[in-house]
């Protein structure tokens, strides 16, 4: 079942969903995490660059499949590793980037939370 969340604007046809829920944050053509984490990077949510004090060098971006980003940020010198996300307010969260960018979205277009907690399959836990 596809949901479409506000009106359509510009070019998009109308029938075009905005968010799909059989797959919260996915995108669409190729290179989607990577998309998401340069996007991500730009808007300073993600780091993108670290230097390292030992070695004098820059750190540079590897693939990592355990990182929840599927990057990570590595010294060439001495094979430091830094996760993206270290030092932002992401910091120790276990969301999936690309699920975040979805809720990001849905909080922005003011989604009811009913709607939010049926597209991600979560429950309101009682404090």
């Amino acid at each position: 079942m596809k949901l479409i969340i506000g009106r359509p604007t510009g070019g998009r046809p109308a029938n075009r969903p905005i968010v799909d829920n059989s797959g919260l944050g996915k995108t669409s053509g190729g290179g989607g995490k990577e998309k998401i984490v340069e996007y991500l990077q730009d808007a300073r949510i993600l780091r993108r660059e670290l230097y390292c004090q030992p070695c004098q060098r820059d750190y540079t971006m590897v693939k990592n499949k355990v990182s929840i980003v599927g990057y990570m940020l590595r010294c060439p010198g001495c094979h430091r590793k830094q996760q993206l996300q270290t030092g932002t307010f992401l910091e120790g969260s276990r969301l999936q980037v690309d699920k975040f960018v979805g809720l990001l979205f849905l909080w922005a277009h003011e989604a009811p939370i009913k709607m939010v907690l049926s597209m991600t399959g979560s429950r309101l836990v009682p404090l």
